[in-house]
C-alpha cells in the first residue's frame, strides 16, 4: 500500500473527503517525522513503535579495494510491532474483511481462538 491507497482507504473508512484525509495524513507523517528526527520514540496502541537508535562509529573495509574506512555514528530508526498487529498477521485472530473493522484495542488471546 501506497501513501495514495492509504488515503482513499482513511476516506472510506471517515468519509471526510479526499482533502480532509490527505490532509490528515500529510499532518500525521510530519508529527511522525519530526517526532522520530528529534530523538523521541512513537507508539501507538496495537501498531507498534518507532524508537531512534544511534549506531556508533564503526570501522568497516571499502569492498571493492579492501582497505579500511570509518563509517560515521548516525541514527538509524526501530521498528517493534505491537502483540494485536502480531495476532492479525499471524492469524491468532481473524483479520476481519473491512480495515474499518479492526480493532486495535490490545487484549489477550484466548487458546479456544487460536485456529487448528
Amino acid at each position: 500500500m501506497n501513501k495514495a491507497a492509504l488515503v482513499l482507504a482513511t476516506e472510506d473508512i471517515t468519509g471526510h473527503g479526499i482533502t480532509a484525509t490527505t490532509e490528515a495524513v500529510d499532518a500525521m507523517l510530519r508529527v511522525l517525522v519530526h517526532t522520530l528526527a528529534s530523538g523521541e520514540k512513537v507508539s501507538v496502541t496495537g501498531l507498534g513503535s518507532l524508537e531512534p537508535v544511534i549506531r556508533d562509529e564503526r570501522q568497516a573495509r571499502n569492498p571493492q579495494t579492501g582497505e579500511p574506512i570509518t563509517v560515521p555514528e548516525r541514527i538509524e530508526i526501530k521498528w517493534r510491532p505491537a502483540d494485536r498487529l502480531l495476532d492479525y498477521a499471524n492469524d491468532r485472530i481473524p483479520l476481519p474483511k473491512a480495515a474499518g473493522d479492526v480493532d486495535l484495542k490490545a487484549q489477550p488471546v484466548v487458546p479456544e481462538q487460536v485456529p487448528a
